[in-house]
């Protein structure tokens, strides 16, 4: 909500569908590919499993946003790619570039 967004909810394949906002393909169906972007939220320890969701969230033609934290700093010369998300108090530096981790 910080960074300008309103959040819809947490799509988990996984999860119990009273603890989220259901399934990808649940969402797909509510909402087929509409104005609503999609953050990758599968952390660093399983980039197997993050890089084949950035795929099938991309393939599918979902959005996938730049959200920056209003307390974060991104220098002007700074390029952030889709799907960045900027926490709190960061700070990138000149010309910094993301690198796609696979």
């Amino acid at each position: 909500v910080e960074c300008g967004v309103d959040v819809l909810g947490c799509i988990d394949d996984f999860a119990s569908p009273d603890a989220t906002a259901g399934s990808f393909e649940d969402l797909s169906a509510r909402h087929a590919g509409g104005p609503i972007g999609i953050l990758i939220g599968v952390g660093y320890n399983n980039l197997a499993a993050r890089w084949a969701l950035w795929q099938r969230v991309r393939e599918a033609g979902w959005r996938t946003p730049i959200l920056v934290h209003p307390r974060a700093h991104v220098a002007a010369t700074s390029r952030l790619g889709a799907g960045t998300l900027v926490m709190a108090g960061v700070i990138t530096s000149a010309a910094s570039v993301p690198r796609c981790i696979r």
